[in-house]
């Protein structure tokens, strides 16, 4: 009898809970991705010492379909300024275009060619439009892996997902990092995504 009862309330339980999930789902927008804390990366980067936290500049979270971003800039002694921005995902496409991060204008891509920093592979691309030229880095990376669902919630929207036969969506990390193209400000973005690479890896990835 006893069994019989706790069967009957472990079921319950397990209904309940994809009815919820299942409401969460229906209403969240498309845009919206459920993320991680962005602000766990540390103010401080080797050298490197955050100056100023901004809000999405206008048309970046619509362009590349996420509304979990973050924008830093840091600086290290009397350097030049670096924009680091980093963001969430499930278009990779949007994402690896580099134009969509960038501030309002026409912008042009005149130089693309691969980087290797702590391992890991970044593109780097010079743009312009009339009125600026940036250098810029940036690497899009998975941020999901099935084995490192541990979160309730997680595991219960996976659960709801299969259920529903769904393909869960996978959500993608920007690593975008830029500053004005000048032949001396290049060599110190190199240095900062390098040390960049290693707090990305302690704070943000999966299982760090």
């Amino acid at each position: 009898m006893q069994k019989t009862a706790l069967y009957a309330f472990a079921g319950l339980f397990m209904i309940s809970a994809c009815l919820i999930v299942t409401h969460a789902v229906q209403r969240a927008p498309e845009h919206i991705v459920p993320s991680i804390s962005l602000d766990r990366l540390p103010r401080v980067i080797g050298e490197w010492k955050a100056e100023q936290e901004n809000g999405a500049q206008e048309g970046i979270q619509e362009r590349i379909h996420t509304s979990s971003t973050l924008i830093r800039f840091y600086r290290r002694g009397s350097g030049p300024r670096i924009e680091l921005l980093l963001a969430v995902s499930t278009s990779r496409e949007a994402l690896s275009d580099p134009r969509n991060s960038l501030p309002p204008g026409n912008w042009r891509i005149l130089e693309r060619k691969e980087r290797a920093f702590s391992g890991q592979q970044f593109t780097e691309v010079t743009a312009d439009n009339l009125f600026q030229q940036y250098r810029v880095l940036y690497r899009v990376q998975p941020l999901d892996h099935e084995k490192d669902r541990t979160s309730v919630m997680e595991n219960l929207q996976l659960l709801h997902d299969r259920m529903q036969n769904k393909k869960r969506r996978m959500r993608w990390l920007l690593i975008h990092a830029r500053v004005p193209a000048l032949h001396r400000q290049a060599e110190e973005v190199y240095r900062f995504v390098e040390a960049l690479s290693v707090q990305i890896a302690l704070h943000l990835e999966p299982g760090g």
